[in-house]
């Protein structure tokens, strides 16, 4: 029985993965999605303040 160690295959390019320009648009579309849902919360959070302020001071209250 003949036992050789593997071959070694040399990489086909030597350059650096441009992991932007590979996943470049999943991940800003992913991004954006959890930037949407964060200002949506935000205004939700605001919306809600002010208008337990507005009830509490009444709507005449300055």
């Amino acid at each position: 029985m003949d036992v050789r160690a593997p071959e070694r295959v040399a990489p086909a390019s030597e350059e650096p993965l441009d992991l932007l320009r590979t996943a470049g648009v999943p991940v800003v579309a992913r991004a954006a999605a959890a930037l949407a849902a964060v200002v949506v919360v935000a205004a939700s959070v605001l919306r809600i303040r002010r208008r337990r302020n507005a009830r509490k001071n009444g709507p005449g209250a300055v």
